[in-house]
């Protein structure tokens, strides 16, 4: 009885972990999207501006991908979900469509890095 017990805490325990992963994932893309479309689509904003907010994306990517994953290494039983969504954002960024090639190679070198 008590290996039917474990395998149910295991089990809701990755319920769990997944839901909370797929809820910031989720979030996460949509503010990024929001800023990115503010960034290369509205041809409203100021030059300036537009740049400022191509570098809100690349410090938002490495900056909470590199503190979710380093997260990780202080996480307990949840360090793998934490080292998975800051890889997912580290990678997700560099799928950007327009961005110039240091922007690309300041992502990779983060990436590397972590």
């Amino acid at each position: 009885m008590e290996d039917g017990t474990n395998l149910l805490v295991v089990a809701m325990s990755w319920a769990a972990q997944l839901t909370v992963a797929i809820f910031f994932i989720a979030g996460f893309v949509s503010v990024y999207t929001e800023v990115w479309n503010r960034a290369f689509s509205d041809s409203e904003r100021s030059r300036t501006e537009r740049i400022w907010l191509r570098v809100a994306l690349i410090v938002l990517a490495i900056g909470l991908g590199s503190i979710l994953h380093f997260a990780g290494y202080l996480g307990g039983s949840t360090s793998m979900m934490y080292h998975n969504i800051g890889l997912f954002i580290l990678v997700f960024s560099l799928l950007d469509e327009e961005i110039n090639f240091g922007e690309y190679l300041i992502r990779c070198v983060a990436l590397i890095t972590v």
